[in-house]
């Protein structure tokens, strides 16, 4: 005798493509979340690689700055024995200057007034 099929009910076959088709709606939702969640983790990526960069950043400047000052702090003794003072305001600006890497030696050089000129200086 052959084997005996079991007979599938029209009913049960429209529950089968039902489920199927429920089955893929939620792979597709699962896939489409997926890759919202990999193109957020690309950006968050990107934007730690920017913090990063920026970090590094302002570690430069920073280091760069100290330097500055150490120069200064080691002029400052010298300027006063000639009778040079250096004026605060322009050490200010001097220091917080965002293009550190143009500031020259002649800039420098101008910023320096004889001790006799510094009370002719008025104040903004």
């Amino acid at each position: 005798m052959a084997p005996v099929e079991p007979s599938i009910t029209d009913s049960a076959a429209s529950e089968i493509v039902q489920l199927n088709n429920m089955i893929s709606e939620g792979l597709d939702k699962i896939a489409i979340h997926q890759q919202s969640l990999e193109r957020k983790c690309t950006r968050s990526v990107h934007v730690e690689d920017m913090l990063y960069n920026q970090l590094n950043d302002i570690q430069k400047s920073c280091d760069e700055t100290a330097g500055i000052i150490q120069d200064l702090q080691k002029r400052i003794p010298r300027l006063r024995e000639t009778g040079l003072l250096f004026s605060s305001i322009v050490v200010q600006i001097y220091i917080t200057s965002l293009h550190l890497n143009e500031v020259t030696s002649d800039e420098f050089h101008y910023t320096l007034l004889p001790a006799a000129q510094v009370e002719n200086i008025e104040k903004i």
